[in-house]
Formats: C-alpha cells, sequence, structure tokens
C-alpha cells in the first residue's frame, strides 16, 4: 500500500476513535430521563359522615312504689299541747321525669289536743278527739333521692315550697320531712335516720330552703 494512503487511513481511524470517546465520555456525564413507573391512582373515599352525638340521658331514678294511704289518719307534727292529723283521701301521681315523682296528696286535716305530763301520741286511736276542718286540702310531694321537696297550702292560698337535706333538717321542715316519707315510701321517719336514708339512696347535702308562694309544679323543675 502505498505510504501516504496508509497514514490518511491511519488519521482517519484516530478521528473516528476520537468522536467515539468523546461521544462515550458525552453520555457518560449526561444521564438521558427515565420515565416514571406508572402509578395507578384510586379513589379517595371521604370519612362516614357520622352524626352528632348526643348526651347520653340521665339514668332515671328508680321509682318508688305508690303507697295505699287512703284512708288513713296519719300524724303530722305534736308540740306544745297540740297535735295536727292528716286523714288522708287519696294518693296520686302528677308527673314523672327522670329525676323523680311529683305527686299529689288530697288529705283533711284536723287538731287535737294532749296533756304534755301524759306525752304525745304517736298514732292516731279512737281515743284521740280530733276537731276536723271543713274541707280538704291538696299537698305535693317531689320524691327525688336528688331533691327532695315538700309544698303545703299557706294562709293566702298560696304554698310553701320545702326543699329537703334528709340529713340536716331544720325544725321548721321536721313536719314535711316526715310527711315525704310517708307519701314516697310509707314509713315513719324522726327526722334523724341516717342508716334508713342511705338504704333508700339518698345523700346527703341536696339543696334545703324554704320557698314562699311557690308554685307546687316548681318542685320539679331543676
Amino acid at each position: 500500500m502505498d505510504p501516504g494512503v496508509r497514514r490518511l487511513w491511519l488519521l482517519v481511524a484516530a478521528v473516528i476513535a476520537l468522536l467515539a470517546g468523546l461521544a462515550a465520555f458525552w453520555f457518560a456525564w449526561h444521564p438521558q430521563p427515565v420515565e416514571p413507573p406508572s402509578v395507578v391512582e384510586h379513589p379517595v373515599r371521604p370519612p362516614p359522615v357520622v352524626a352528632d352525638q348526643q348526651p347520653l340521658p340521665e339514668k332515671p331514678e328508680t321509682r318508688f312504689a305508690l303507697p295505699d294511704l287512703a284512708g288513713r289518719i296519719l300524724a303530722d307534727s305534736c308540740r306544745q299541747g297540740e297535735c295536727h292529723w292528716s286523714r288522708v283521701v287519696r294518693l296520686e301521681s302528677v308527673s314523672t321525669s327522670p329525676r323523680g315523682e311529683l305527686r299529689r296528696l288530697t288529705a283533711r286535716g284536723g287538731l287535737s289536743y294532749y296533756d304534755p305530763i301524759a306525752g304525745t301520741p304517736e298514732v292516731y286511736t279512737r281515743a284521740v278527739r280530733v276537731r276536723w276542718d271543713e274541707s280538704d286540702r291538696d299537698e305535693y310531694v317531689f320524691c327525688s333521692r336528688q331533691r327532695p321537696a315538700y309544698a303545703f297550702p299557706s294562709d293566702d292560698r298560696g304554698y310553701i315550697l320545702h326543699y329537703l337535706n334528709l340529713y340536716s333538717l331544720a325544725g321548721y321542715q321536721l313536719a314535711s320531712a316526715r310527711a315525704y316519707m310517708r307519701v314516697c315510701h310509707d314509713v315513719q321517719f324522726d327526722g334523724e335516720e341516717p342508716a334508713l336514708l342511705q338504704r333508700l339512696g339518698y345523700r346527703p347535702g341536696t339543696r334545703s330552703e324554704q320557698v314562699e308562694a311557690g308554685d307546687p309544679r316548681a318542685l320539679a323543675r331543676f
């Protein structure tokens, strides 16, 4: 081969090799973009709609049985030679709520006298001479462990409301507390029987107040 032609081919081969090396260098430092893997999109489900939660209803009190008091004569209170009595006509439920039951006691009131030396009569007997009122009266009791209360007529034809803390009674509340225990539980109560109150489910510290010219329906309102 002619030496000139041979040198030409060698030069061409060198140029091709140089170009190939430059191309490899360029691809090494400039990577081609890679297509990201396909992603399957899933629809996002909204969280379930929950209705507004209502507060749990209060646990209702255990209803007190309605005593059969019709026809009975009950001692209200005795002091300073006088005793007050109630001859029951009927006892009925007026309304109920989770906190208790409002009852109406219809009775005829009466008054008798006694010898303080002989002592007060604990119960009515035929020996007790009672002067009865001319008409019946309505009294109201709210049988409730949360707020026991009693209402009785006042002289001005309104009602006096007694809210009772049965563990700590004022003197003027004793007759109402005794009547309350008869109407709600048909038991005698002397005002100082914590064991009885605990057994019946009462707790100390309930409302204690006297309200003049009140509405008996207010006994059941909290």
